[in-house]
């Protein structure tokens, strides 16, 4: 069933005794030391020119979305009702979810939104299962160029971990994408604009995931793209290249390597987000973390593996979203953990602009942020609401 709403339009664009245990220490010390400078290093490298920017500088617009409320809404019941946008065409065209709580249970609807148009595409309830309410029991993953929806759905009477997919029209026809018997769960992580969609399946009795790909309208066409991997698909750029792991599959089936920052082997990395040719995420280290991003090659040639060098993206310690002209939101330093404490817009020119404070249900997480291709960040504010932030160049 579909329901559209008219709701104005905004037009705007993360020791021992011995000498042998005594050398072996002092080079442990060394080691540490030389670590110790270098981390030093990165973080004074990576001070910005200029302080960080307060929102009053932005145009920030009225609710995109209004508020939804069921009949027997349970206000006290649960967590709070809100309203967000998960993903974007880059171009006025919004996607995400609203969530309320009424006596039917938890109740997620797939919306979308363009030229001051809300349609409901779907309504899902999750009444005596466990859920989670941002990112997790539903989450729209992209957009595609003809305005379809791509959406991570949990499996409708069932726990959090058995996933599937759907792909939702303009009109909101949805269409399961297709999937095997044999799978007990699978996830798409991001579609591309000629509609190509990448996720992850999970096979029944067997351990790890395989990556796959779905291409063609409504149902699709599954495309088995690995062996068995320990790794999930994290994300996929506009070009069709997927991340999982610290490998990139390119979108002409070769793959390369990504490396941490410094190429130092105990460091960890994990991929949270894409734009048109690179990846975005997190250099770990012990109990922190850098910012960085990925330039993919579209070919690679020669012999041996390809590896890709991350950069510093401002000083931020962590990466929530990108947009396709390099536009990244990220969380600034002196956070606990990733989706807590204060997010910045670092522009592709280099500007960093605090964003407003944002809505914060229970279990310490955020709502997501979207960026559209001209730098334009849809964010869900404390009015449970969402809002456009758009900040100079």
């Amino acid at each position: 069933m579909i329901f559209v709403v008219c709701f104005g339009h905004f037009n705007a664009d993360r020791l021992g005794a011995t000498s042998g245990w005594w050398q072996l220490a002092k080079r442990i010390a060394a080691f540490g030391a030389v670590a110790a400078l270098f981390f030093s290093a990165l973080v004074a490298s990576a001070a910005p020119a200029a302080a960080v920017i307060e929102p009053t500088a932005c145009k920030i617009s009225a609710p995109v979305s209004p508020a939804f409320h069921d009949p027997d809404t349970m206000p006290f019941v649960g967590d709070p009702d809100f309203v967000q946008y998960q993903a974007t065409d880059g171009h006025g065209t919004y996607a995400g979810i609203a969530k309320t709580v009424s006596m039917r249970g938890p109740t997620f609807r797939v919306i979308r939104y363009s030229s001051g148009h809300i349609t409901v595409l779907d309504t899902l309830v999750y009444l005596g299962v466990s859920f989670q309410p941002i990112d997790g029991s539903v989450k729209v993953v992209g957009i595609d160029g003809f305005g379809n929806v791509i959406v991570r759905v949990q499996r409708p009477g069932t726990w959090l971990g058995s996933y599937l997919g759907y792909r939702y029209d303009r009109a909101g026809h949805r269409s399961l994408l297709q999937d095997s018997p044999l799978w007990t769960s699978f996830s798409p992580v991001g579609v591309t604009p000629t509609g190509v969609v990448a996720g992850f399946a999970q096979y029944r009795g067997a351990a790890g995931n395989r990556i796959v790909e779905w291409t063609g309208a409504g149902r699709g066409t599954i495309h088995l793209l690995s062996a068995y991997l320990p790794d999930e698909a994290q994300a996929l750029d506009r070009r069709g290249d997927i991340f999982y792991g610290n490998t990139v599959r390119l979108n002409n089936g070769q793959t390369v390597k990504l490396t941490t920052l410094g190429n130092l082997t105990y460091l960890n990395l994990q991929v949270h987000a894409a734009s048109t040719n690179a990846g975005f995420g997190t250099s770990q280290y012990g109990n922190g973390s850098l910012g960085v991003r990925w330039i993919i090659p579209s070919v690679v040639s020669g012999s041996g593996t390809v590896q890709i060098s991350p950069t510093r993206v401002g000083y931020l310690v962590w990466i929530n979203a990108a947009g396709a002209g390099g536009d990244v939101v990220g969380d600034y330093p002196g956070n606990s953990s990733s989706d807590s404490g204060t997010r910045v817009l670092v522009t592709r020119t280099g500007k960093a602009y605090r964003l407003p404070p944002q809505f914060k249900p229970k279990y310490n997480t955020e709502p997501s942020v979207v960026i559209d291709d001209y730098g334009q960040v849809m964010y869900t504010g404390t009015d449970a609401l969402p809002h456009l932030l758009s900040c100079p160049m």
